[in-house]
């Protein structure tokens, strides 16, 4: 299936610390598809912040995670995002950076939203 291929795809992009890349391509595909919806933006709240995963994962301490959480804050409560859509910030950088290369590709992005629905009708029977 279709999904099933997409997850495994996103689970090795995690593992691989690529997970922006998908965060990207969802984030446009949602603002291709919702132009009239809420604003969506693909969002890396830092590196390596102080989570279960990276002391687990890395064997480290990790980075302050209130740096996470106030973009958060940032992106759901200022001006500087609402008209974002589509877009991916960079919170290592400060800054909205460029998309992958994949979440620009039509085809890509189709195979996405394709697996998408497929994983929600299932849900809905």
């Amino acid at each position: 299936m279709m999904f099933e291929h997409i997850g495994w795809i996103v689970e090795a992009k995690i593992k691989e610390g690529r997970r922006e890349e998908f965060a990207a391509i969802v984030s446009e595909i949602v603002a291709e598809t919702r132009k009239d919806g809420p604003v969506i933006v693909a969002l890396n709240p830092g590196s390596l912040l102080a989570s279960k995963m990276v002391k687990e994962g890395f064997g480290i301490a990790g980075n302050d995670l209130r740096i996470g959480a106030e973009i958060i804050h940032k992106a759901a409560l200022s001006d500087e995002f609402s008209g974002a859509s589509g877009k991916y910030f960079d919170n290592d950088i400060g800054a909205f950076g460029m998309l992958h290369a994949d979440a620009q590709n039509a085809g890509t992005c189709q195979s996405v939203i394709t697996a998408i629905e497929a994983a929600l009708a299932k849900l809905k029977n």
